[in-house]
């Protein structure tokens, strides 16, 4: 059996800010084998990489990030609101990102897809934008080392369309049913594997995701229970905020 994959969650987040520079150059050199990090759209369409809907973690409760252009974004002083390496300005756009750390180990790109987006037709542009910067930095397929990732099928579905070599991971929810695994393997065969929650996994769904070929990605594997139990049930990338305790422990 292969060793289990250790991806860090949004970088070093344990650490430093997520998904910026610091959190993303430090996971790097503690060795990880990938980095999982989030994609949002700025109001002029660029690619950003952020999790929260909102800016509260950077002193903007109210303000989403479609409701600033990418050169805002670009402004703000990262550096005031989180532990970073010296004055840290600006969210990482996934042009900067992929040339950067696309040659130096594996990536999770997940795709957001808020309500806000969905209301306003935003949610299919994410996607697309998405999928052209990784088809122009890194290549498509298994082979290129990217995945792209969300919970929202139908965003998934469109990804194919356009591009059906791109390697496609659904992510589930909380307390998602193995029917429901079942269910999205019967209906799209093109998935490379899944992300499931380590709290929820258990082997009636590694074994499913085995027997039908599939990677399986767990998230969030923080403490050492939740490290142990994604290596015993066969995972083939475990997502942490804790990468460093992960590595550790695999060895």
């Amino acid at each position: 059996m292969k060793p289990c994959l250790i991806y860090a969650h949004r970088g070093l987040s344990s650490e430093f800010l997520e998904n910026t520079r610091s959190a993303f150059d430090r996971a790097i050199d503690l060795g990880v084998d990938g980095i999982e990090t989030d994609i949002q759209i700025s109001r002029d369409r660029v690619p950003v990489l952020w999790h929260d809907e909102h800016l509260a973690k950077l002193g903007r409760p109210g303000t989403r990030i479609g409701e600033l252009d990418h050169a805002e974004l670009g402004r703000l002083n990262l550096s005031d609101y989180g532990r970073t390496d010296g004055s840290e300005c600006g969210l990482v756009a996934l042009n900067e990102f992929l040339p950067k750390y696309a040659r130096r180990c594996n990536l999770i790109l997940e795709v957001k897809n808020l309500d806000w987006d969905r209301n306003t037709g935003r949610h299919q542009v994410n996607i697309e934008q998405c999928l052209e910067t990784a088809k122009r930095y890194s290549g498509q397929g298994p082979e290129s080392g990217v995945v792209i990732s969300s919970f929202d099928l139908e965003s998934l579905r469109h990804a194919h369309s356009r591009e059906p070599l791109q390697s496609l991971v659904l992510n589930l929810d909380d307390g998602y049913k193995i029917d429901t695994l079942r269910h999205s393997l019967d209906e799209n065969d093109f998935f490379r594997g899944f992300c499931l929650p380590i709290d929820d996994l258990d082997l009636g769904s590694s074994q499913l995701l085995a027997d039908r070929g599939k990677s399986l990605i767990v998230y969030t594997c923080n403490t050492v229970e939740q490290i142990r139990k994604a290596f015993d049930l066969g995972a083939g990338i475990l997502i942490s905020d804790y990468p460093r305790k992960a590595m550790e422990l695999r060895n």
